[in-house]
C-alpha cells in the first residue's frame, strides 16, 4: 500500500491559503503534522485530514472558546 504524501503547496491549495501560511503554521505547530524526509517536508494525507476536523466548530462561540483563530 502506498500512502499518499502531500507537499506545502498541495496543502495550502487544500485549505485555500498560501504556502507562506502553511510554513508559518509549521514554524508555530499550529498546523497539521509533518514528515520530514531530508530537506523534503511531506504531509501525510490522514494527518491533513485531521487537522481539519480538529477545526470544526458549530458556531463561531464554540470556535472562541476553544481558541481557535
Amino acid at each position: 500500500m502506498t500512502e499518499e504524501l502531500l507537499d506545502t503547496t498541495d496543502v495550502a491549495n487544500l485549505y485555500g491559503v498560501t504556502p507562506e501560511c502553511i510554513r508559518r503554521w509549521r514554524m508555530t505547530g499550529a498546523g497539521p503534522r509533518f514528515v520530514r524526509l531530508g530537506r523534503a517536508v511531506r504531509y501525510r494525507r490522514e494527518a491533513v485530514e485531521a487537522f481539519a476536523k480538529s477545526r470544526e466548530f458549530a458556531s463561531t462561540t464554540e470556535a472562541d472558546m476553544q481558541g481557535a483563530a
